[in-house]
């Protein structure tokens, strides 16, 4: 609620300002209220349903926020053939209203995800697909898009702010998890936890990395995805015929690494080698879950101020 309450609030600072760029704004947060929701609501009923259709050959845990709020998440019980809900430990809610709302953009979430994931599902029978879907930047691999508390700026300073007229507001906090951080869950997940990842796809705008950050992916994941430079739509994957490939001749890693290929920046490690190659691939042109697999295949060779 008082998330909701903190957007309603700089909406409708923005829709008061005289500014065509404020107007813009302030659509764009409304339409984050609702349609980010609407794609998630989609995307989980489409995994859920493809996991099902899949008949045995693919394990499958999902965690929201809205789930993580409640502490549970769902996966596929192969024992009834239906999905279940079961508890989650996560961390104590924040006392930050915008970290209370979205638990998913904390590292020791990420972290809490990953260990239940190995748990439920044995590192050494499975190989694990990990998707997180979420707002990005140039740092940011997990985040928000209104981290702005209304508290700590009046109206004035954001509608001048916007207007070019001062920069003496003060600047919106940065929550959400970093991409050091991110690369650094991935490595505990393999170190304690014995998880290898065949494939990662990071689907966040921004998936940029600094210079030689490459270099600190940890040598448990084969594979990585990552949107390069650019912003992405809500809705990214096309899970329903995605998921119609897996057969027993090819897992949902296969599917996915054939569909992202053409349209993303990749990060791949050779066979025998720990350096990491970089691919860049044809332009194109946000729940967070998390699709665990079991794979048997050999391993693959917009900034808005106010946010």
């Amino acid at each position: 609620d008082a998330d909701l309450r903190n957007y309603e609030t700089i909406i409708g600072w923005l829709e008061s300002g005289d500014t065509e760029k404020a107007h813009t704004f302030a659509r764009t947060l409304r339409g984050e209220m609702t349609l980010f929701r609407e794609a998630v609501d989609r995307e989980q009923a489409a995994i859920e349903a493809g996991t099902l259709a899949a008949d045995g050959r693919l394990d499958t845990l999902i965690i929201t926020n809205r789930l993580a709020r409640e502490g549970k998440y769902r996966y596929y019980d192969r024992d009834s053939g239906k999905f279940a809900e079961a508890p989650l430990d996560l961390p104590p809610a924040s006392d930050d209203y915008v970290l209370a709302s979205n638990p998913l953009v904390r590292v020791e979430t990420l972290e809490a995800v990953l260990a239940e994931a190995a748990r439920r599902y044995d590192p050494g029978e499975h190989r694990f697909v990990l998707i997180t879907k979420s707002h990005g930047g140039p740092e940011h691999a997990l985040a928000v898009r209104l981290s702005r508390h209304h508290e700590d700026i009046s109206r004035e300073q954001l509608l001048a702010g916007l207007a070019g007229e001062t920069d003496d507001a003060p600047p919106p906090p940065a929550v959400g998890v970093t991409k050091a951080e991110y690369f650094a869950a991935l490595d505990e997940a393999g170190r304690e936890h014995g998880m290898r990842f065949s494939l990662v796809f990071m689907e966040a705008c921004r998936g940029i990395f600094a210079t030689g950050e490459e270099q600190q992916l940890p040598t448990n994941v084969q594979l990585l995805y990552t949107s390069g430079n650019r912003s992405l739509q809500y809705a990214t994957l096309d899970y329903p015929a995605l998921l119609e490939q897996i057969s027993s001749d090819r897992t949902f890693a296969d599917a996915l690494d054939a569909w992202l290929l053409p349209k993303y920046m990749a990060l791949y490690r050779e066979e025998a080698t720990n350096w990491w190659q970089l691919l860049w691939f044809a332009p194109l042109i946000v729940l967070v879950l998390w699709s665990i697999g079991r794979s048997g295949r050999k391993p693959p060779q917009t900034d808005i101020p106010v946010s």
